[in-house]
């Protein structure tokens, strides 16, 4: 594989991870890592980051080592990660990456909540034969619910963490523009060459290349009320933010 992936997969080999209830249903597995690990700003959750600092400085060794006598090293170019996984880690990130800088996109649960809802159904899939639909959209409410209202109270308890909040629906419809703004906020220089290489990025990876993916709440049992609910605090700490 080549192209950009996820980096949750440091993760688990903590096996304190919140993708393993994505994969199957282990109800008790979720509310046990959030009380022993995410649930809290602990050294716990400081010791699981280090050891993914760890993996990471292992991957950059490997990288960094020539294959070739004509190979360029590449030793002063930031590095991007990302995953839902990190909501609830904001303050151990900060405190083990110190020079990070943290981009929390944010996105109208209605819409965010039903593409979640379907991913989960089709990575399920792979695992299973047996696709409750229904389990899905409680499990999924519930978990990406605590998720960010987590990420909040940690934002609330830490003003001064190094992040920028970034509109989903803005940096779909203007990529460059947003990524430059991010580029602004962390001192990082945003080149003629950075910008050619997101140009060429959005003409070979259309989202729609392989036609329109449909999805719905009410596939998944869930309600719209449902979800204004579950992200009430949410939907207040957006109207209270600049994402522009």
């Amino acid at each position: 594989m080549t192209a950009p992936e996820e980096c949750f997969r440091l993760l688990t080999r903590t096996f304190a991870c919140t993708v393993f209830p994505v994969y199957a249903e282990v109800p008790t597995y979720f509310k046990q890592i959030c009380s022993e690990w995410w649930g809290a700003d602990t050294q716990k959750l400081a010791d699981l980051y280090q050891y993914y600092r760890q993996q990471i400085q292992l991957i950059k060794h490997r990288r960094n080592l020539p294959q070739t006598p004509n190979d360029r090293i590449e030793t002063q170019r930031h590095w991007v990660f990302k995953s839902p996984s990190h909501l609830m880690s904001l303050y151990a990130i900060s405190e083990v990456f110190t020079d990070a800088g943290l981009v929390h996109i944010h996105r109208d649960p209605l819409n965010g909540m039903a593409s979640n809802f379907s991913l989960l159904a089709m990575v399920r899939g792979a695992f299973s034969d047996r696709i409750n639909r229904q389990y899905i959209g409680r499990q999924l409410l519930d978990q990406f619910s605590y998720s960010i209202n987590r990420a909040l109270e940690i934002r609330r308890n830490n003003p001064s963490l190094n992040i920028i909040d970034i509109s989903y629906d803005r940096f779909i419809a203007n990529p460059i523009q947003v990524i430059r703004k991010i580029y602004q906020k962390f001192d990082y220089p945003f080149t003629e060459e950075v910008e050619m290489g997101i140009k060429n990025y959005i003409l070979e990876d259309s989202h729609e290349k392989h036609g329109k993916h449909l999805y719905s709440l009410e596939q998944f049992g869930i309600e719209k009320e449902e979800v204004y609910d579950a992200f009430s605090e949410y939907y207040d700490y957006l109207n209270s933010i600049n994402t522009d």
